[in-house]
């Protein structure tokens, strides 16, 4: 996302007729490096991480068709895309969480959440 703030991190969605078809891909996948960490994120997903040195580098997250989650990941990222003051925002929060919260990454993440959840409600309209 330009302009955002964040770790060296690639996130990819991936949508699949049948959630449990995520779970086969872990032999492929494993001999590409990715890690199964399996329903993670929230219920009916299924994760795949990349890492190096203990650096996570890559979430490959996988849906199920018709799954509420992706309208609200993809409607974030079209607002984000069309609202530079909102980046930035969003961006300045996350600085001044991490200089609060350096060692409490669950206070980090709970006023980041907030914040997010704000911004669906009151900003984004996301049709599901």
């Amino acid at each position: 996302m330009p302009g955002l703030a964040g770790k060296p991190l690639i996130d990819i969605l991936v949508v699949i007729k049948s959630i449990e078809e995520a779970d086969g891909f872990e032999t492929v996948l494993g001999s590409l490096y990715y890690n199964f960490l399996g329903q993670y994120v929230m219920e009916g997903s299924r994760l795949y991480v990349k890492e190096r040195d203990n650096t996570r580098l890559v979430n490959l997250h996988f849906f199920q068709q018709g799954h509420k989650h992706i309208d609200e990941m993809l409607g974030l990222r079209d607002y984000f895309l069309s609202h530079p003051e909102a980046v930035k925002e969003y961006s300045q929060l996350k600085f001044g969480l991490v200089k609060k919260y350096p060692d409490d990454y669950g206070s980090y993440r709970k006023y980041k959440d907030e914040w997010m959840n704000d911004l669906k409600i009151d900003r984004v309209v996301v049709k599901l």
